[in-house]
């Protein structure tokens, strides 16, 4: 893939009769193999089932969330997605925030997570969490967002948190 440029990036809601659940799946498969590559998960967590992402509108939209991708303006590929879950007390679980490797660091996550919460703030989300991998980059990325590490789990990986504005 020749990487895009972030202006050339358009973050808008899946549409199931638009965009294909197996595209947005077979883009996770491909940054899994990127990092597993870098021994940056197990052969195990590779082999997790990803059901949600062949299911978005079920596990997503119909409990009150939201699903974002990122578009290549000029070929309409999609570069990367990001997942809104809603749980109890309106509080708003990021899930799936994926971003071609190729693509990293061209603001694209950040697109992404703004499309995320601005849906939480007009749909009267008080906080947002996530849990992620024990990865500087990855956490450097986050806080700068504004998350803060709110622990860590058993198996290490990080929980973090983010209050947005009543």
């Amino acid at each position: 893939m020749s990487v895009p440029v972030a202006h050339q990036i358009e973050v808008e809601t899946f549409d199931g009769s638009l965009h294909s659940q197996r595209e947005i799946a077979e883009m996770r498969r491909s940054v899994r193999i990127w990092q597993l590559d870098r021994q940056r998960i197990s052969p195990s967590d590779f082999k997790k089932p990803q059901q949600d992402l062949l299911e978005i509108d079920a596990y997503y939209f119909q409990p009150g969330g939201s699903f974002f991708i990122a578009k290549e303006s000029a070929r309409g590929l999609i570069v990367g997605c990001i997942g809104l879950l809603r749980e109890e007390g309106n509080i708003g679980q990021i899930q799936r925030m994926i971003v071609e490797p190729e693509c990293h660091r061209q603001g694209i996550g950040t697109k992404l997570f703004m499309a995320a919460r601005s849906y939480a703030e007009s749909d009267g989300f008080r906080r947002l969490v996530l849990t992620t991998g024990e990865y500087e980059q990855t956490l450097d990325f986050y806080e700068h967002l504004g998350f803060v590490r709110t622990g860590v789990l058993a198996n290490g990986d990080i929980t973090m948190g983010l209050d947005l504005p009543q």
